[in-house]
């Protein structure tokens, strides 16, 4: 199985981890980046490169060859995100992109729910598109249970923003095009992850709480089910003041929700700090407070730094273990492929009205293949033809020659007859002279 990079786009900052189930069932984790640049640790004077792609390129940095580019933010970006492949020194892989607001939205349904899940996709498709007044297309949209017998809807809103993002990296890294397996929800499949490796109580409400540079989440839970999802926070490690600002949004959010108490609080993400456990504390009392561990993980690549930091990565983590359990029948979360990345995967490009006179062009390819063919027999036959004309032709030159030399001949023969009887008339000539001659001879013996 080859190893995927799971990519979460988080505002302004994307993360990487590229991770394999092995062939014993271990999830390995290979390598995590980010496109986080600490700006204090750039050096500015010294220009970025960027690798030529080269067929059959070993991911070595000494096997690079590179070319001085512009000071660029987004370069410097996509070099750190490709950071993990690069190490990893792997060179087939394949992409998972993992979304969240405000490139998907979520949708309460709480309709009828039938046996078949297509039978209540259209029923939610039908539902939203009234409600919103929006057009959603399959491979779109997929749902998922959550508590209290209700469906939750996960809805592609518009194009995949962090595409072009992959389509960057992979080209950084030597691949042509991107092959994208599928997309992930990243709340959905966090609390999943929380789900399966937390013992939660049915009757027990928990909190994820997801705290990231620039924004943060709140995942409400009633046993190992989604209950209610806390709408993003604009605070993060980078823009918060006071920790009071998670307490007074989890308030707002549990009168929300109709929430009453919290049993556990689950952290993750890029603040697990003792100071925000122990503020927690100071509003929850009675609540279990965790940091969120991956001890079912093989972290043995990663180097120590990158492992004090892996909380940091949870939602691709998270997301791989929703792609690897998806694949062997042991949940069914949430699977999109938006119609982009379908038309992306084409290898011809083609709009509605272009494939709709395909079967047009399949015509009249046939026709004019037809044609090429009978007119084809017909230069056949025409060739035979003018064989068997010059067949002839030699033929007839060689008789002529014949009558040629049987001409010559014939005239021949006059001018041979013409010089016998010019011959003949001599002779008789020459007879009577000859006669003459012998009879004055016999005279004069006489005398």
């Amino acid at each position: 199985m080859k190893p995927i990079a799971f990519l979460f786009c988080e505002g302004s900052e994307a993360k990487l981890a590229l991770i394999n189930k092995e062939k014993d069932g271990t999830i390995k984790v290979y390598g995590v980046s980010s496109s986080f640049v600490d700006v204090s640790l750039r050096d500015f004077d010294k220009p970025i490169s960027l690798p030529i792609k080269e067929e059959g390129i070993e991911f070595e940095q000494t096997n690079f060859q590179s070319t001085e580019v512009l000071q660029d933010e987004n370069n410097v970006k996509i070099i750190s995100l490709s950071n993990a492949i690069v190490q990893s020194k792997i060179k087939k892989f394949d992409f998972v992109p993992i979304l969240t607001e405000p490139n998907i939205f979520y949708y309460v349904y709480e309709g009828a729910i039938y046996e078949k899940k297509q039978h209540s996709l259209e029923s939610l498709i039908d539902d939203i598109s009234k409600s919103r007044n929006i057009k959603i297309e399959k491979g779109s949209i997929d749902i998922v249970e959550i508590s209290d017998d209700r469906l939750l809807a996960v809805v592609i809103d518009g194009e995949v923003e962090c595409l072009p993002l992959i389509k960057s990296v992979s080209n950084y890294v030597g691949k042509d095009q991107p092959n994208i397996k599928i997309i992930k929800a990243a709340e959905i499949s966090l609390a999943y992850y929380i789900g399966k490796f937390y013992n939660l109580n049915e009757d027990e409400h928990s909190i994820i709480v997801y705290v990231g540079k620039e924004y943060s989440k709140l995942i409400f839970l009633k046993g190992k089910q989604i209950i209610h999802l806390g709408s993003t926070l604009d605070v993060g490690t980078t823009n918060v003041h006071t920790y009071d600002v998670y307490f007074s949004k989890i308030l707002l959010e549990m009168e929300t929700g109709n929430i009453a108490i919290i049993n556990k609080i689950i952290v993750c993400g890029e603040d697990v700090s003792e100071n925000l456990i122990l503020s927690f504390y100071g509003t929850f009392p009675d609540a279990e407070i965790v940091r969120l561990e991956f001890n079912s993980l093989d972290l043995t690549l990663l180097n120590e730094t990158d492992k004090l930091k892996i909380s940091s990565y949870s939602i691709p983590i998270a997301a791989a273990i929703d792609y690897y359990d998806s694949l062997d029948n042991k949940y069914q979360g949430i699977n999109l492929l938006s119609r982009q990345i379908i038309e992306e995967r084409k290898f011809f490009q083609f709009s509605w009205h272009s494939l709709a006179i395909l079967p047009l062009l399949f015509f009249v390819t046939l026709f004019f293949t037809i044609k090429i063919l009978e007119r084809k027999n017909e230069i056949n036959l025409i060739s035979n033809q003018i064989i068997q004309k010059e067949e002839i032709i030699k033929n007839n030159q060689a008789v002529l020659e014949q009558i040629q030399l049987l001409e010559n001949k014939i005239n021949n023969f006059g001018i041979i007859s013409a010089k016998l009887d010019t011959l003949s008339v001599g002779r008789a000539l020459l007879t009577v002279v000859s006669e003459k001659i012998a009879s004055f001879s016999e005279k004069k013996k006489n005398f």
